[in-house]
């Protein structure tokens, strides 16, 4: 798949900000500027990597600040796309979409994940070996 890079991506090692986040940022500056629009594939990791002239792992980490912010989509076997959100960008000016407001009945919906303090279930503990454990430690003269 042909995929075509029309801008470049310049590193500053004087610069005191990462790498990988100059790399990220300079993306997101072209999905802002139009350069990159929804749905536009970027190149493998490796060949960008080597056009950059970085290494590959620095790369694969401005991929996955750009992907966990939402800029950035991936399909399996295809590759790296821009997401969606390139919409929300015209003329470098962010767009302000309308937002939806929560009526009381969206409320009283009850959400499908549930969190909680973090504590293991006591009843899958081994008691047995724990039991053991601390006879052992009492048991011994300090």
């Amino acid at each position: 798949m042909l995929r075509p890079w029309e801008f470049q991506i310049t590193v500053d090692l004087k610069d005191h900000k990462a790498v990988y986040l100059q790399i990220a940022d300079t993306i997101i500056e072209a999905i802002k500027q139009g350069k990159l629009q929804t749905g536009d594939a970027l190149p493998g990791s490796r060949k960008l990597a080597e056009q950059i002239k970085v290494n590959r792992n620095t790369v694969i980490k401005a991929l996955d600040v750009l992907l966990s912010e939402g800029w950035l989509d991936t399909a399996e076997r295809k590759g790296v796309f821009v997401a969606e959100i390139g919409k929300q960008y015209k003329d470098g000016k962010k767009i302000t979409l309308p937002t939806r407001q929560v009526s009381f009945d969206d409320r009283l919906i009850k959400p499908n994940i549930l969190f909680d303090d973090g504590l293991p279930d006591s009843r899958t503990a081994p008691i047995q070996e724990l039991a053991r454990a601390y006879r052992q430690i009492f048991n011994r003269k300090a």
